[in-house]
């Protein structure tokens, strides 16, 4: 079963929620999962399609190495909200991992593929 909350589908499970997040900006055309493949999401990312999108993520935080790992990944996590807000061209989307879930965000369609 799916559940909508501020933009994010939680998919499979009601405990989704209780668990701890990690959340990251992809592209639609990246075939790639950052969080468990991300040597190749990197370099169809960064070398072949030249998005950066690390870069892009880095350019809208304010972290630092003396917040702890929570405020980091809040962070982050606005940061790429920010992103989303003005992507006028549409090629990103927020993907959250949780406990090894991957949960889609903002125009995540069942056609779309994320492997």
């Amino acid at each position: 079963m799916n559940k909508s909350y501020d933009n994010v589908v939680y998919t499979d499970t009601e405990e989704i929620h209780d668990a701890p997040n990690e959340s990251w900006l992809t592209t639609f055309d990246n075939p790639y999962d950052p969080f468990t493949q991300f040597d190749d999401w990197y370099r169809f990312d960064e070398i072949e399609k030249h998005y950066c999108t690390c870069g892009l993520i880095a350019r809208f935080t304010k972290t630092s190495s003396e917040l702890s790992e929570e405020l980091i990944e809040e962070d982050v996590s606005n940061a790429i909200d920010r992103i989303l807000n003005i992507d006028f061209e549409g090629k990103y989307k927020k993907v959250v991992n949780r406990d090894a879930k991957i949960v889609y965000t903002k125009g995540y369609t069942k056609e779309d593929e994320f492997v």
